[in-house]
């Protein structure tokens, strides 16, 4: 029998730590409540469609958005 499961990848990925992710639960609960319903498995693809909605800052000159401005880009993205 063959070999089953993923094929190999095509590319070599690039891996960035940030740690551990801990959240306040007062805080951050905007941040809890967004992702609680995100099944374990999918939170990071929630994550990066939601930096790449916006609110990060596209150069190392720009300022980071407001928190006010990651909720709704946040809401709005959901």
């Amino acid at each position: 029998m063959g070999r089953r499961g993923r094929p190999p990848l095509d590319y070599t990925p690039v891996v960035i730590q940030i740690g551990d992710f801990h959240l306040h639960p007062i805080d951050d609960a905007d941040l809890i409540a967004l992702l609680r319903p995100v099944p374990r498995g999918q939170r990071i693809k929630a994550i990066k469609a939601a930096l790449r909605s916006g609110g990060l800052p596209t150069t190392a000159d720009e300022k980071p958005t407001a928190d006010d401005d990651l909720t709704t880009a946040a809401g709005e993205f959901l």
